[in-house]
């Protein structure tokens, strides 16, 4: 996707709040590296093409869903969770669409024009729900996973001992359709809340459940801190990014 290159007047500046700031900068600064390391074999510098990024709404809902069910259709540890394509097919849309929908009252979720890339972030700190938010949240996971209900609350009971303690960013997920790969989306969407973590020197961690991501992660600042074992399925790896 190529974009126009546009400008701020100083006016339009001056309205603009610290953090909207942020997050056009932060779309400059990661398009341009992802750019940059496509094009880094070559004598002469990429022009720039930025992708446009924003905050998901509502209607962004059924489009991202359908996406992320194909992005994450031959991920080692959902397709250990879920592991028939009929199975897969009737859970992970009514599974993406319950996760995004809380997202949007939760968490930061950005996604790019043709929803073909997203990010999903929890925040530092969030608020706990309570004693039958809980409940809520576990009987509609249940019913998702049926069968593989069991499965799925050893893996939901891992993750919860092996997240960090500190405050950090948390990313739930970062996806790109598969014909969309290659082409600085992932950095695009991932971009906003990474400079935020920078500029505010905040950490922000992940857990990584396919390893031919890994030198991605680390290509934009996270270091593996851990692991959990799902023997006799995969092994997902703890990543942890410090403020750059």
């Amino acid at each position: 996707m190529r974009v126009k290159c546009c400008s701020i007047s100083g006016k339009q500046f001056a309205r603009t709040s610290r953090f909207e700031c942020v997050e056009f900068l932060s779309v400059i600064r990661f398009g341009r590296r992802a750019l940059y390391a496509r094009n880094q074999m070559t004598t002469h510098l990429p022009s720039l093409t930025i992708p446009a990024v924003r905050r998901a709404q509502e209607r962004d809902l059924a489009p991202l869903s359908e996406m992320l069910a194909h992005a994450y259709v031959a991920d080692p540890v959902s397709r250990w969770l879920i592991p028939g394509d009929e199975q897969w097919t009737r859970f992970a849309r009514p599974y993406f669409a319950f996760l995004l929908r809380s997202a949007l009252a939760e968490g930061v979720l950005y996604r790019n024009e043709d929803s073909s890339a997203a990010a999903l972030w929890r925040q530092p700190n969030p608020a706990e729900p309570g004693r039958l938010g809980k409940a809520l949240h576990g009987l509609r996971m249940l019913s998702l996973l049926r069968a593989r209900s069991r499965r799925g609350v050893r893996l939901a009971k891992l993750l919860e001992e092996a997240h960090p303690k500190e405050p950090h960013w948390f990313l739930q997920f970062v996806a790109v359709e598969s014909t969309c790969r290659g082409k600085g989306l992932a950095s695009s969407v991932l971009g906003p809340v990474l400079e935020r973590c920078d500029a505010a020197g905040q950490v922000a961690y992940l857990e990584s459940s396919n390893p031919g991501n890994t030198p991605i992660f680390q290509h934009w600042g996270f270091e593996v801190c851990g692991k959990i074992d799902l023997s006799p399925g995969p092994t997902i790896l703890c990543m942890r990014r410090a403020p750059q």
